[in-house]
């Protein structure tokens, strides 16, 4: 489902710095603190209905993956030759990815990987694992073509996506239907707290 759909079942409003539990607020006797959550928000409990497992972590449905790779295909001059890097901490990564080369981010290992655009939507995780369902696979958390034309993130912690590239680009990324996009700025905060819009109490 789309968060804007869910954001309208729970009378909230859809926009650039929603955030999960915002949107879709707690049932009687869960709580919004964090503090409270602990460090595994996935550890949160199920909900009844048609929403009742949490967006992953860390990674994009499978479908919205490869329609981005789409889309971004045609905004680089080096769809072929794309870099991909995934964070060295995933427990079901699969293990030839591993000797992909090494570096940093803030707080992150990173292997790195190459290959065409469309690579961002092939997994990278062992679907030995149970949690290897077809639109719930693991993922590049970061990937640019070569000429550094565009650029994607998805941190391992959040439930969002992020896309950089020219006013042509994005505009492209915002007009497409099969993608539930928002424009935000470099500043926007990304917190849990940053939904000014939904509040919630508990």
């Amino acid at each position: 489902m789309r968060w804007s759909e869910i954001a309208e079942a729970h009378h909230r409003v859809m926009h650039p710095l929603a955030q999960w539990r915002q949107i879709n607020p707690p049932l009687p006797g869960e709580t919004t603190n964090p503090e409270k959550w602990g460090k595994d928000l996935g550890s949160l409990p199920a909900r009844a209905g048609v929403w009742d497992d949490e967006p992953v972590l860390g990674a994009m449905p499978t479908s919205v993956a490869a329609r981005l790779a789409t889309l971004l295909t045609r905004h680089t001059g080096t769809p072929g030759r794309c870099w991909l890097a995934v964070w060295e901490g995933y427990g079901d990564l699969a293990g030839r990815w591993t000797a992909g080369p090494r570096f940093d981010v803030p707080d992150r290992g990173m292997h790195l990987l190459v290959g065409p655009v469309a690579a961002a939507a092939f997994p990278l995780g062992d679907e030995r694992w149970p949690l290897a369902e077809p639109d719930r696979r693991l993922h590049p958390n970061l990937w640019w073509p070569a000429d550094q034309a565009w650029c994607v993130a998805t941190d391992v912690d959040m439930m969002t996506t992020y896309v950089g590239g020219s006013a042509e680009t994005i505009a492209d990324v915002l007009a497409d239907t099969g993608l539930e996009a928002h424009p935000v700025k470099a500043d926007d905060a990304v917190t849990w707290d940053s939904d000014t819009i939904n509040r919630t109490t508990g």
